[in-house]
């Protein structure tokens, strides 16, 4: 069964909470404005992100509880090729008959398709848990322990397939915020220049250029001004490098992208009556202007 679905990588991105670019809320002691928590925007999106994940896996919990096929009574998933998920392996009647997971092609891939949103067992080790039973830690056993009702099975897919949406827009979301965390960590007119991290999936910052031409390397003894700490932070959960706010670097092959904070107040040069506004949008055109580049690259 391991070719029944595509994997949908932004359902479950890798990591923990405690690690960069895992969609993780940084707490402030007073984020009474905007201008106190730079963050404001990426921390209301992730955390709708964290809720619609919690809602997420309660709802797969119910799917395994009511909605497995009829006759299945132990399933057996292993891990993907890719690593990143579980699939159906082998699925076994009450009497221990095997099943042929093929005549029922469509049924079984919908449980491929559920079991992914869980991710890799390391990410959601709890749920895993409290689901399966593993003796090596690759092999993940399912046993019913309720009957399956075609009514609740339905409701349940019905909910989880709305959530996966919202997620995937919930996604979106985190990489907007990011960005403008980004910007207001950084002074007018200053240029961020990224690098992806080490594991190749989030951006990092290299250096910040300032408008008169001056580059700050992202170093950890630099006594400059930037809040670099908190800017790798924002960038963390920057995963789409062809977001349109992004320039690459020529030359860098897709290494490497900038980000340009354009000075609040610069000119609209499409119609003189707009401005670039706090937020990096034209007041005339909002972020459908046509030089939108004006505003979010450099």
């Amino acid at each position: 069964m391991v070719a029944m679905s595509t994997f949908d990588e932004t359902l479950h991105p890798r990591g923990q909470a405690g690690n960069p670019g895992q969609f993780k809320a940084k707490e402030n002691d007073a984020p009474a404005a905007d201008l106190e928590n730079p963050r404001a925007d990426l921390d209301a999106a992730n955390q709708a992100y964290w809720d619609n994940g919690d809602r997420l896996i309660e709802e797969v919990s119910d799917y395994f509880l009511h909605g497995m096929p009829h006759g299945a009574h132990r399933v057996e998933f292993e891990e993907s090729d890719q690593g990143d998920y579980v699939y159906v392996a082998r699925a076994f009647t009450e009497d221990g008959a095997p099943i042929d997971t093929e005549e029922d092609f469509d049924r079984w891939a919908d449980v491929d398709e559920i079991v992914q949103l869980l991710g890799h067992p390391d990410d959601n080790r709890t749920t895993f848990r409290d689901l399966f039973e593993s003796e090596d830690g690759r092999v993940f056993t399912w046993t019913r322990t309720e009957p399956t009702d075609d009514a609740t099975e339905e409701a349940i897919r019905g909910r989880i397939d709305r959530l996966a949406e919202e997620r995937r827009g919930l996604k979106v979301d985190s990489q907007t915020g990011a960005i403008t965390a980004v910007r207001n960590l950084i002074p007018d007119g200053a240029t961020v220049t990224f690098g992806w991290s080490d594991q190749g999936d989030f951006l990092c910052v290299e250096k910040v250029t300032l408008a008169d031409g001056t580059e700050i390397e992202n170093d950890w003894d630099s006594d400059s001004d930037i809040a670099f700490d908190d800017l790798d932070m924002a960038a963390s959960d920057i995963r789409d490098a062809g977001d349109e706010q992004l320039t690459e670097v020529p030359g860098s092959r897709g290494n490497r992208y900038t980000l340009t904070k354009v000075a609040t107040g610069t000119a609209c040069p499409t119609d003189a009556a707009g401005r670039v506004d706090a937020d990096g949008f034209c007041t005339s055109h909002g972020n459908d202007c046509a030089d939108f580049a004006l505003a979010q690259r450099n």
